[in-house]
């Protein structure tokens, strides 16, 4: 079931702040120290277990929160940080919710080796725990999230023991939990595919290795982006298929994740097609992330960007896109949503300010005048002149074509 709303109060530039969802995708923009991090931190706390708010974000005045979800409107609230102890509702609202994961933008790389995985003991039969201890006790055998940073060795580890347990128990179900983590980023690394071949073993212990276009690697030595994005998918796939009990049909399963800064380290053309591989995947998850690239907002559809800025008073406001950002150019998008004007070189920008100061004068002085002549044939020049001479062109011949197409004198298809 996912989050229709969140309100909360006195949590890191908030005074107070209520924002309604989009029940599949959230994007959140806006500029740096405006609170995009705070607000998935405070879903982090809400949803994800176990999970620590860090205490730099409270105030000395007690932050409260209230989440609705759903369109049964079940609403739970309470205060942050959660304390689990007296917080009577927090199992109730995480199985409403489903499997759920925090990935923080710091995901760091090491050359760590796994050990040798152990078969797991069986549950003893004579166990008494209540169904709710046993939904938080669930969630604590997953790979842990921490609000500052993430590193590749919990997902090392993991892909060793999925590897062994498929072998020990010939499940090919387990063993498509790796080979979807990385066919799902081979989708998004367009012209870079990567593929999971076996784990292998050197002195320090074992690891994965993938063929890519380089030649057989290790995690560690894939590019700082690949290996970004491998390690926030396998969060996502294996933490939901252990949720789960690997099932075969885990696309359909619901839940929610929380990314921040999810396109870091990567080239724009595979920020692009994050979002759309998450959701032709993963239709039932709720996606809540962050971002600076307007080629994460391309394509988006209304109500799904989330755009925080703040008012002349210094408050932060959020506000939802009215309409589909379809056919859009990323200059329109940086002019719309990212507060980029114009989206060009800093010396142009300084030029067309001048240019539009100088023509705002009545009466210019020689000097003036020569030098606003000046900068119209630099402008001029600069801006027509460049890629964007071409891009007027192959418009002109797409309206010449289209209005050849449309003229009743135009010969039948």
């Amino acid at each position: 079931m996912h989050l229709s709303k969140l309100f909360f109060t006195n949590l890191g530039p908030f005074d107070e702040i209520e924002f309604d969802f989009d029940e599949h995708v959230n994007v959140f923009a806006g500029p740096n120290n405006s609170g995009k991090s705070t607000v998935l931190l405070a879903l982090g706390e809400i949803a994800v277990y176990p999970f620590s708010l860090p205490e730099k974000l409270l105030r000395a005045k007690a932050a409260r929160f209230r989440v609705e979800l759903g369109e049964e409107r079940k609403v739970f609230e309470n205060r942050f940080p959660i304390d689990i102890d007296k917080f009577d509702d927090i199992v109730s609202l995480m199985t409403r919710v489903g499997y759920s994961s925090f990935v923080p933008a710091i995901r760091l790389s090491t050359d760590f080796r796994a050990r040798v995985p152990t078969v797991p003991n069986k549950r003893d039969a004579t166990d008494n725990s209540t169904e709710e201890s046993e939904e938080l006790r669930k969630r604590e055998r997953l790979i842990h999230t921490y609000a500052s940073s993430i590193s590749d060795e919990a997902v090392v580890q993991k892909i060793i023991e999925l590897d062994y347990r498929a072998y020990r128990r010939s499940s090919p179900t387990i063993r498509n939990i790796i080979d979807k983590t990385v066919a799902i980023a081979s989708e998004i690394t367009e012209g870079y595919s990567i593929r999971f071949v076996r784990v292998d073993e050197d002195k320090r212990g074992l690891f994965p290795q993938f063929v890519t276009p380089d030649g057989l690697v290790p995690l560690n030595v894939l590019s700082q982006g690949t290996q970004s994005l491998v390690q926030w998918l396998a969060h996502l796939l294996i933490g939901m298929a252990e949720y789960y009990d690997y099932p075969k049909d885990i696309e359909n399963e619901s839940g929610i994740l929380i990314i921040d800064e999810i396109d870091a380290h990567l080239h724009p053309s595979w920020q692009r097609g994050i979002i759309p591989a998450l959701t032709k995947h993963f239709p039932n998850i709720q996606i809540f992330c962050s971002t600076h690239s307007p080629l994460m907002l391309a394509g988006l559809k209304a109500g799904q960007v989330q755009l925080l800025e703040r008012d002349e008073h210094g408050k932060v406001t959020v506000s939802r896109n009215e309409q589909d950002i379809v056919g859009w150019s990323a200059d329109e998008i940086l002019r719309s949503f990212l507060d980029v004007p114009s989206p060009t070189d800093l010396e142009t920008v300084q030029n067309i300010e001048r240019l539009q100061e100088l023509r705002q004068i009545d009466g210019l002085t020689d000097e003036q005048a020569s030098e606003l002549n000046r900068l119209r044939e630099t402008v001029r020049r600069d801006l027509i002149g460049g890629p964007l001479a071409t891009e007027l062109d192959e418009l002109r011949s797409i309206l010449n074509e289209s209005t050849r197409s449309s003229s009743p004198n135009s010969p039948s298809q």
